[in-house]
This record gives structure tokens, sequence and C-alpha cells, in this order.
């Protein structure tokens, strides 16, 4: 057995006790004793030690059996109490087993002393492990109860009608009622009234099934709706009725945080498919995982063929090597996103064996153990050529920004139109160009030219394609010149001059045309609407300009001859308003008035009739109602 055995003996006969350790010791165990006589020195030993068993003698003089049973269950020790006598006495025995030995031997008769220590062991094991078992579920039940009561997740129990029979403090926190309020509840009393139906169906499904999970809509004692992810399961101790236990968690944020999410993911995948860029993923070994459709575009390859393949497929052949490089490198390092092209430009392959720029970006993810890289690809060449797009559209603007400007502080006509065909050689890039202006006559002449041989001009001079009285004449194109019947005429002059595409753009100002654009180029055009509405808008500018131009030489001209009319009068000229004030005066004969002209203007009419005359107005006759004769009697200065 070899098993240890700590022995407290309370025996006044040392010889006794050493036939107790005797008879242990044969049996196998391997015993430590010590022997106590009084109350005191068992008191000590209980608390020095801990032991197995205690065997006391009942006939002690000082210290009886008896007495040595009370102390030890005053000590409040579980430990097996076995008297022992050396006398016969049934009714001794019978009293102290009465008081709690565990049993009783007589000293002449020890074989019963190992089978009743070993028994008194084994129990006394097993109410140490009852004992220990009974803590730990007291303590287990304490703590199911801190926890129940301090969970975040909603736990409650319910009947089989829906009834709530339990909820802990989370579930009134959840609902907004207090724990005795829906305690008084069923489950239909917290779902929204559309929903309540689906209460039926859950009690169904958990009175057949014995357990149910799910997404269950709530709602509040605010009103407010609120999900929970419920476990529930149907327990029955004994024979009491089936109860359903539930644990359910509140994740309405995450339920709206996930449809926020898929609304962003939309956005996020709408943006991804306007911008056209291409994504691929490639795995540890740059084999491609993902090859979304705009790489398909950019690469001239699909989905299908693209899965599977090692990237550098798609990357030209000398910068195969330097980019595995790269991708090493960049695994190595912490950082998780890197612009690639940093040291020198990044080119791509496409399927046709065609190299072009691209722009990219890498980012490493760790996904179910492996790495993933993903690479966002832009065709720089496409974008270079919307940059030069648009550089040529803001020189176009500044261009006829220019152009406005030049015409708006332009005085003379010629200086006009040679102002506007440096422009739109400037802007059009044409070959050749000119101004064609009607003259007085309505016959049209050069007034301006890049370009144009003296033959050309001479061979197509006086052509002018509209009708005079055209309100409104139309831009007319040719942009091959020996395709278009209308000009076959002068099909050989153009073979001479060279000349593969033309566009005649008419001046017209307030329905009157004053003349014509003529644009050449050497070779067959295509005129792009773009240039055509801009060389309207020059055309528009010129013919405003001619327009005002010719408008202030009329102007001009008209004072002159008035000027030279007034000189050869030899009469007054008086300006009067409504008012009879004097406005304007041009004397030719100054003795007709009786004041200077710088001192009547201003006056009123009473400062130049005589005092006795009578003011005649008149209207002529065929005249405007505002225009009228006045004669007067005039007061000269000497009468």
């Amino acid at each position: 057995m070899n098993r240890a055995l700590a022995v407290l003996i309370v025996e006044a006969s040392e010889s006794d006790a050493c036939r107790l350790v005797d008879w242990l010791s044969a049996a196998g165990y391997r015993v430590a004793s010590a022997r106590v006589e009084t109350a005191a020195q068992m008191q000590a030993a209980l608390a020095a030690q801990p032991w197995d068993v205690v065997i006391a003698d009942c006939n002690l003089p000082q210290f009886s059996g008896a007495a040595a049973l009370a102390l030890l269950q005053e000590a409040g020790l579980d430990i097996a109490f076995i008297a022992v006598s050396g006398a016969q006495g049934e009714e001794a025995a019978a009293i102290i087993m009465k008081a709690g030995a565990h049993d009783y031997l007589l000293k002449s008769n020890l074989a019963r002393l190992v089978p009743v220590i070993e028994r008194e062991l084994g129990q006394a094991e097993s109410r140490r492990l009852r004992q220990e078992s009974e803590a730990a579920l007291q303590a287990s039940e304490a703590r199911y109860r801190e926890l129940v009561e301090n969970s975040q997740d909603l736990i409650c129990t319910h009947d089989l009608e829906g009834n709530l029979l339990f909820v802990n403090q989370a579930a009134a926190i959840i609902f907004g009622y207090s724990s005795e309020a829906l305690a008084q509840m069923n489950l239909r009393d917290l779902l929204p009234p559309k929903l309540r139906p689906l209460a039926d169906v859950y009690l169904t499904e958990i009175r057949t099934q014995g357990c149910a999970a799910g997404v269950m809509q709530v709602r509040t004692a605010g009103g407010e709706t609120r999900y929970l992810d419920y476990r529930n399961s149907l327990q029955q101790k004994g024979s009491t009725e089936p109860v359903a236990y539930s644990v359910a968690r509140d994740i309405t944020a995450r339920i709206r945080a996930e449809a926020a999410m898929r609304v962003s993911q939309a956005q996020v995948t709408g943006i991804i498919a306007a911008a056209m860029d291409a994504i691929i993923t490639t795995d540890a070994e740059q084999r491609i995982v993902i090859f979304n459709p705009a790489a398909e575009a950019m690469f001239g390859c699909s989905q299908t063929e693209a899965r599977g393949q090692p990237l550098d497929r798609f990357i030209p052949a000398r910068f195969r090597a330097s980019h595995r490089l790269h991708i090493q490198r960049f695994a190595q390092t912490g950082v998780s996103a890197r612009k690639i092209g940093q040291f020198g430009p990044v080119y791509g392959l496409r399927a046709d064996g065609v190299e072009f720029p691209i722009e990219a970006s890498i980012s490493k993810i760790h996904v179910a153990g492996q790495d993933l890289f993903t690479v966002i690809l832009r065709d720089v060449s496409a974008r270079e050529q919307a940059a030069q797009a648009l550089r040529r559209q803001l020189d176009t603007l500044h261009s006829l920004y220019q152009i406005t400007a030049l015409i708006s502080q332009t005085e003379a006509v010629p200086e006009v139109v040679a102002a506007a065909l440096n422009s739109l050689h400037s802007v059009l890039t044409a070959d050749r160009s000119a101004i064609v202006l009607l003259d007085s006559a309505g016959v049209a002449r050069f007034e301006a030219w890049r370009g144009l041989s003296d033959a050309y001009r001479r061979a197509v001079a006086g052509h002018f394609p509209w009708s005079l009285d055209d309100p409104a004449p139309q831009p007319i194109l040719a942009p091959d010149v020996h395709q278009d019947a209308s000009l076959a005429s002068l099909s050989a002059v153009f073979v001479d001059e060279g000349i593969g595409a033309l566009a005649f753009i008419p001046l017209s100002h307030q329905g009157r045309l004053l003349g014509k654009f003529m644009i050449y180029y050497n070779t067959p055009h295509a005129f792009s609407a773009e240039e055509i509405e801009l060389t309207q808008t020059i055309a528009r500018h010129v013919a405003f300009a001619i327009a005002r131009k010719q408008a202030t030489e009329a102007l001009a001209a008209s004072e002159m001859q008035l000027r030279a009319l007034f000189a050869s009068m030899q009469d007054v000229v008086l300006v009067i308003d409504r008012e009879g004030v004097y406005r304007g005066i041009a004397p030719t004969n100054p003795a007709l008035l009786v004041r200077p002209p710088e001192e009547l203007l201003g006056k009123t009419l009473r400062c130049l009739p005589g005092r006795r005359s009578r003011t005649v107005h008149r209207r002529l006759p065929g005249r405007p109602a505002n225009l009228a004769r006045h004669p007067y009697r005039i007061r000269t200065a000497d009468w």
C-alpha cells in the first residue's frame, strides 16, 4: 500500500499507542503519529498539522474519549474518530457512537482497525469531494448570477406561451422597461404590431425543435426599433414545465453599420467602375487571383484567362526582374501601401504586345494565413491625352480672350482683320486664311489674307456664296474640296493652289452681311463642332468691330457735314428743351443775339424774344411731333 497516514492517538499508555502504530504499519501504511493525554495537548496537535484519523481511548482518567470527540467537533475538522477501549462495554460504545464517533474497537481485538480506517478515509474523501463540489456549485451559481445581471447581452426565460419569467438588467436597459414590468409581459408585447404573428412561428419552432436562433426585430418602450440576435433553447428540469432560455445580443448598431457599409460599398463600386481603374490582386507567389473588368479592358485579356497566371505576363520583359525585387522588398517592410514608380516610369504590356505607361499603387493584406498584394493601375497615356486636350481647350479660351481684347482695342478695320487672321492661324492651325469684305456696291473684295497667291485671289475674286439679303447665313464647309460638287468649277484652282479643305464663315451683324472668313487646309480636314463654334465666335466679334468702326466713321462724316452747314448759315440755330431752356446755340450771326451765347445757355426763352412780341409755335407740315418751327421777334443788343 505504502500510503502515508497521519494518526493522532489519545492514549495514556505509550505501549498501547505503539501497538496501534504497529498494526497500521503492518498493513502497509507509512504512519506519522503523535500521542496526547490531555485536552490542551490535543488542541495543540490539531493546530500543528492536518490529521487523517484520531484514535482515542474511552477510559482515560483525566481526558475521556467523549471529551476528545467533543473537542474535535468543536474544532470543526472533518477527521475520522475511532474510539478504543480495553474493556467490553456495549453501553459505553453506544454512547460514544451516538455522540458522533465513526467506530468503536476493543484493544483486545484490533483486526478491524485497518478496514475501519480505510472505510473512514474513503468516506472522508467522499465528504471532502462533496463539500468541494457544493462549494464550487455555490460559487458557480454566484458567478452565474453576477454574470447574468452584469452581462451586456439580454438574458431571459419564458414559457411556451411566450410569457416572460425572468429578465436580466441588460434586457431592462435595452427595452426601456423595469425588470418587474418585463416579467409581467409577453413576447408579443415587445414586437412591432405588424410582426406579432411571427411570435407564434417562433414558439412553434422552439416547441417542436427544442431550439431557435435568428434575428428578431423588437420595439422599445420609447417606440424605437432595435434588432436582437438570439440563441434560444428549451430545457426541462424534472417534472416541471419546459422553459425557454434565451440569450440575445443587441446588434442594432451592427445592422445599421452593415446597411451603411452596403451603401458605401455600392458607392465605392460605382466610383471604381466609373474611374475605369484596373485592379489586380496576386498571392505571395505573384499569381493573379483577382482581375477586374477594367483590367480586362486595359490589358485585352479575360478574367478567366488571367486568373492563375503570373503577373509577369503583363509586365514588359525588361522590367520583370526589378518588379519582383520591388515586391519582395515591399513584403518585408511594415508598410501596408505604397506608390509604384517612385524611382522610374512603370509600363504595362497588353495581350497584343503593345507597351503603355501606367501609374500604379500597391497594398498588402494578410488574409487566411497568406499575403495578398493588390495593385491599382491607371493607363497614364489616356490621362495624358486628356490633359493635352484640356491644355488645348485652355489655350483656345486664352486665344479667344486675346482676340476679343485685341478687337475691342483696335480702331482701324485693317488692324481688326489682321488680328483676326493671326488668331485663326494660332487657334485652328489653319494653313491659309483670308477675310473678304463687301464694298458699298456689295462686291466681295479681299481685305487681308495669309498664304494665298495672287493668282488664286484673282481667280476667286468676287465669289460670295450667300445672298446679300440672307438674314441668317450659315457656314459652308468643304472637308474635301475635290468631293464637293458645289465647288467643281474651282477644282483646278484648288489643285494649283494645293488646297484640300476649306470653310466659309459669314461675317454678319444685326442681319446685315459684311463679308466672310475663309479658312484653308492643304489636306482634307474634318471640321469639328468646336472649331466651327470658335470660328463663328471670332466672326461675330470681328463683324461687330467692323460694323462699329463703320458706324463711327459714318458718324464722324455726318458731324463734319453738319459743322460745314452751320458755318454757311446766316441764322441762329438754337437747341431748346421742353421746358424752354437753351441747351445749345450755334450763332453764325452773333449780332442777332442780345447776349453772348455762353451767357444764354441754361436760360429760358424770355431772355431772347422782345417784350411785346407774341410767340407762335407751329408744327411744320409732315414733320414729327417733336419738330416745330418757332418764329420770334428778336431783340438785338442795340434795340
